[in-house]
């Protein structure tokens, strides 16, 4: 070894040893800890705990844009969307749970409350959801069917029972599903279901008005056939109208990428003495990519005879 390679080794080591001195010299900043965010797996897919918090916490949304054909007049086009945070924690009287549904309406001019409620283990109190919405014979993104308004203010106690079997009852102030125009007068609604079967779900559920002082009814059932069929169908009968309400539906997966289905609805009016009307869907998503689909759909009602349609683009987180 030469003087040369000697002197060189010694300079590199005290080039090393002085800037390790250096990174030590009191006054240097100390750069700070990270707190990365970490996976909750407590309450499902999707929750993360907020950093230095015991909560996790769920975000999720939906934005739409779509066009309504009416094959006899004209076509309208809207966007709407929605964002939701789910915050949990566990407590020693259950699930700590705080639900908040931030969402525009069809024209995207201003943003209002969907939903948002407070869950104590069984207790829910807020705005939350009704329970004739939950179920029945429904596919595709038309609202036949669907009974009852979502813009509530409620307490609900739902139970779980065990084997897939629940039940809820609540009481509704305000707004109510069977006269939406009312401000003074209450709902009292109960359902009795079971879910997450291998054959399916089914469910009966039942509300009491004091505005109109009549009850609402309503059953459903979806069935699993195999692992890309499934079948719905209800039946409903609301007291006020005297109306019976029969719905059935099928969907079918038949790609990855494309699941069809079909509704029929038959609505039997006992009061006026109006003529049996009834009304039929025909549609289909494609999953264009993952969180994207785009669904097509036509619209039959017989009692105005006419045809509408709907084309529209939906993205989910």
């Amino acid at each position: 070894m030469n003087i040369k390679t000697i002197m060189l080794g010694t300079a590199a080591g005290l080039m090393t040893v002085s800037a390790g001195y250096a990174a030590d010299l009191p006054g240097e900043p100390v750069p700070a800890a990270v707190d990365y965010v970490k996976v909750c797996d407590t309450f499902g897919k999707g929750f993360f705990y907020i950093p230095g918090t015991e909560t996790c916490l769920d975000i999720s949304g939906r934005v739409r844009a779509k066009a309504d054909i009416d094959f006899d007049d004209d076509v309208g086009f809207a966007v709407d969307g929605r964002v939701q945070f789910d915050a949990r924690n566990g407590t020693e009287y259950g699930a700590l749970r705080s639900f908040l549904e931030l969402k525009t309406e069809k024209t995207g001019k201003g943003i209002e409350v969907g939903k948002a409620f407070i869950q104590l283990g069984y207790v829910t109190v807020g705005f939350a959801a009704d329970f004739f919405d939950g179920f029945g014979a429904v596919y595709g993104d038309t609202d036949r069917n669907k009974f009852g308004s979502t813009d509530l203010l409620a307490g609900v106690m739902v139970d779980d029972l065990g084997g897939g079997f629940y039940a809820g009852l609540q009481a509704i102030a305000g707004g109510t599903a069977l006269d939406a125009g009312t401000t003074d007068d209450f709902e009292i609604q109960g359902i009795v279901g079971i879910s997450d079967q291998p054959w399916g779900e089914a469910a009966i559920a039942a509300s009491y008005s004091d505005a109109t002082e009549s009850f609402f009814v309503k059953a459903g059932a979806e069935l699993t056939v195999t692992d890309e069929l499934s079948a719905a169908a209800s039946v409903a009968y609301d007291d006020a109208a005297e109306d019976l309400f029969l719905a059935v539906g099928a969907s079918y997966a038949a790609t990855d990428m494309i699941t069809a289905y079909a509704n029929f609805g038959y609505t039997i009016d006992s009061t006026t003495g109006a003529d049996d009307t009834y009304g039929v869907t025909v549609g289909a998503d494609f999953a264009v990519a993952s969180g994207l689909v785009l669904t097509s759909e036509v619209v039959y009602e017989e009692a105005g005879d006419e045809f509408t349609g709907l084309l529209q683009l939906s993205r989910t987180w």
